[in-house]
Formats: structure tokens, sequence, C-alpha cells
């Protein structure tokens, strides 16, 4: 979803990128596709930016108002995370070839290449653009400085790691995974403060609420959503037909929008998510 909370991109049936107002769940314009599902998205801080990647070796960063579209140069492998950083002058995108690639934003030139232990799951910018967070499809998870350097060796989630979330203030890292848990991590060293388990099945996204409450999306077909300062549960949300895959949060519109494979987006009100 855009920072303003006022436009949500997600995937279309025939592989391009759907639009939709967050006020109304009106469709708008669709940008043109990578030619499959997108994996992963996410728009610049300024909104007016759109980076997708999906399991080709095509990783686009469109520009919304005229739907232009640049390809980054010299990806290899499918991808399934990729990120703007803050100040929008650099993407990155996680690769199967146990990388990830950093690009400049404003013409896709490659950057660097960083070396991973594995297939590369997720990829996140903390929100002072010093920290890079990369994740594994095994399990592995690491931070890496500035200049590409991991800073230090951090637990993961065995079996593989399905999304990372920086809190709005850096301070926070949160990390999901095949285990069915939700770790709450020191964003600077990543050492685990909390866990919320409950799911049934592996955790596919999360989504923050709010300064304190944060949601997960499962493949048991359920959100849940938790108080994150002393993790208690504070409701199930059920009904899916399928396992929702992603989560997004429009603060403008007090609505929880819910992404489940093979369906529309789902925009529940604020009073759904207590």
């Amino acid at each position: 979803i855009s920072p303003d909370g006022e436009m949500l991109a997600a995937s279309l049936a025939d592989g391009d990128v759907g639009l939709w107002s967050a006020a109304t769940g009106a469709r708008l314009q669709p940008l043109k596709g990578i030619g499959d599902t997108l994996n992963d998205a996410a728009f610049s801080r300024d909104g007016k930016r759109l980076i997708g990647c999906n399991w080709s070796s095509i990783a686009r960063i469109w520009t919304i108002a005229d739907a232009s579209h640049v390809d980054m140069q010299g990806f290899e492998g499918g991808s399934n995370g990729c990120d703007f950083s803050p100040d929008g002058s650099r993407a990155v995108v996680g690769s199967t070839k146990n990388a990830a690639y950093l690009f400049d934003a404003a013409n896709g030139a490659l950057l660097q290449r960083v070396e991973f232990s594995e297939p590369v799951s997720r990829v996140r910018f903390r929100p002072d653009g010093r920290v890079l967070a990369i994740s594994g499809a095994g399990g592995a998870l690491g931070l890496y400085d500035a200049g590409a350097k991991q800073i230090s060796p951090v637990e993961g989630h065995p079996g593989g790691v399905n999304a990372i979330l920086y809190s709005s203030d850096g301070e926070q890292l949160f990390t999901a995974g095949e285990d069915r848990s939700v770790a709450i991590r020191d964003a600077s060293s990543g050492a685990i403060i909390r866990r919320l388990e409950g799911h049934r099945q592996r955790v596919w996204g999360l989504v923050l609420l709010g300064d304190d409450r944060l949601a997960t999306a499962s493949a048991d077909k359920t959100v849940r959503i938790w108080r994150i300062s002393d993790g208690a549960l504070l409701a199930v949300i059920g009904g899916f037909a399928d396992g929702p895959y992603g989560l997004a949060w429009s603060s403008a519109r007090d609505r929880l929008i819910v992404n489940v494979p093979g369906a529309p987006p789902q925009f529940l009100d604020g009073d759904s998510a207590p």
C-alpha cells in the first residue's frame, strides 16, 4: 500500500499490476506486468513509484503517474522480495541465486551484488536506510550495513523466513516463518524479544496497525491481531477461502486489506481489527 494509505497495488490474473483506491475499493488504471504474478512489491516513500518482482528474471520499477517503467539490469534468478531505500535512490531485489542485488532506482543500473548463504526470500531496508535485512528460503536471516557488510549473525526461522517488517521508528524488526511463529526482535542486533505463537500453519504476511498492534496472515486461513507490547492475542479473523498471503493497512482509511490467492483484495473496516 502507498505510504499515504490511499492506493493499493496487487497482481491481476492476466499478469498486469492492479491499482485500487483504499477509500472506495475502486480499480484504477493497471500497470503493465512482468509476465506472472508478483511475489512482492513496494511503493517508494513518496508514493510515486512501485517496484515489483516474481519468479522470472525481471524486476521492474513503475512510475505511477504515467505507467512508464524501467527494468533492473544484470539481475539473475527469480525473486520473492524487493524494496526501495528510504530516500528512493536505490532498490534491492532478492534472488534465488543466493544473493541480493542493489540497483540505481532511477535507471536500473546494477550497483552491487550481496552474497547470501541460501536463496533469498525477503529484503527490507530499515527506515533510516542504514541497515538492510535479508532472509532466506531455508531460514537464515542477516543484517547488513550501508556498505553491504554483515553486522552480526541472527537467529532465523527453521524451514524458511516468509516476511520481514520494520517498525516505523526502526527500533523493532518483525519476522514470520515456516515454523508458524512470528518473532519480535531488537532491530539493531536482531535478537528475539518475544515470539508470537498460535497459528496452525506457516505465517505468510505481516503488517502494523498503528504503533502497538500487529496483524499476521497464515496458511491456516486466518488473520490474527496481536498487541506488540505484551504479545496478547486480540482477535482472530477467519472465513477466508484460502490462506491469506499478504496484508496491508490504510491508516488514512482505517482499513485492513487482505490478499487471498485467486481473489480480489478484501477490504475490512477498522472495527474488524480491534
